[in-house]
């Protein structure tokens, strides 16, 4: 009788170890006659702005709470009756015709003894007023054909809650695009990277075309030929593009690549596309 602990009796059989059914090995790839394969790819990265994903291109119209090191502002054009605020400390007058259909002007701002920006400003340019601001600044925009001043503009600057700086809001000529403080930069505007790569599962190939094409900046070419092992992977220079997060659009990029076998010169192709969007 078996006694457990004690060795098996002879007459007791044992089993073999189980073994797994045998298997072939995997076909190699002949690379002078298959196809290949390649990979496009597009990604978007946000590099500065209020947004931290491509994927959330969201807007909020934030309003400064802290002393400001920066503002700014975008030049409209507007009259003073034009403004868009709720200031208490906002005082804004028009002389000389004011601004009218000017397409440039000069833009002189100062805070205390402080010159914050001055220079010649086209509609629909953006400016920076950066450096120590005081409890207020003055804006003053002249004419670039013989200097009269054809509006002044005084803003509160401590950016308390009675000084509305609020993003979007006018100041006669002048709309807030952004501010930065100690609590970061806020901003209608965001800076987008877009990278395309393309990547080779397969046997070696050749590339031969790579061209990339959005609704923004149309379309540009990499340079080619260029040949990509297995398992390699290209990466082209990123496009740098400016949203603007207040006003609603949709941007495509998509990204087209040709090639063919190092060997077997028998053809590929792969494309891809990616869609932002910004909802104000």
């Amino acid at each position: 009788d078996f006694i457990a602990g004690n060795a098996p009796s002879p007459s007791i059989p044992t089993t073999a170890p189980a073994t797994g059914p045998t298997r072939s090995p995997s076909p190699t790839v002949n690379p002078e006659t298959s196809e290949c394969t390649l990979v496009a790819g597009v990604e978007c990265q946000v590099t500065q702005g209020p947004v931290t994903s491509c994927d959330d291109l969201s807007f909020t119209a934030a309003q400064c709470t802290s002393p400001p090191n920066r503002l700014d502002f975008v030049f409209s054009s507007g009259s003073c009756v034009e403004s868009t605020n709720m200031a208490e400390g906002f005082d804004c007058m028009d002389d000389n015709g004011g601004i009218g259909d000017r397409e440039s002007v000069m833009i002189v701002i100062t805070s205390g003894e402080t010159m914050l920006f001055e220079g010649e400003v086209r509609r629909g340019q953006t400016i920076s007023a950066v450096g120590e601001f005081d409890s207020d600044m003055i804006v003053t925009i002249s004419s670039m054909e013989n200097g009269d001043e054809l509006q002044i503009i005084r803003i509160q600057t401590e950016c308390a809650p009675e000084d509305d700086l609020t993003l979007l809001n006018t100041f006669g000529g002048l709309q807030l695009i952004a501010f930065d403080n100690a609590d970061g930069l806020e901003s209608t505007f965001a800076n987008l990277q877009i990278s395309y790569s393309v990547d080779n599962p397969s046997i070696k190939a050749t590339v031969t075309e790579a061209i990339a094409t959005s609704n923004l900046s149309g379309e540009q070419s990499f340079p080619t030929p260029f040949d990509i092992d297995y398992r390699g992977r290209e990466i082209f220079p990123a496009e740098e593009i400016l949203v603007n997060l207040a006003q609603p659009g949709t941007f495509e990029f998509q990204f087209n690549v040709t090639g063919e076998g190092f060997e077997s010169n028998l053809p590929c192709e792969s494309s891809a596309m990616l869609v932002v969007s910004t909802a104000a």
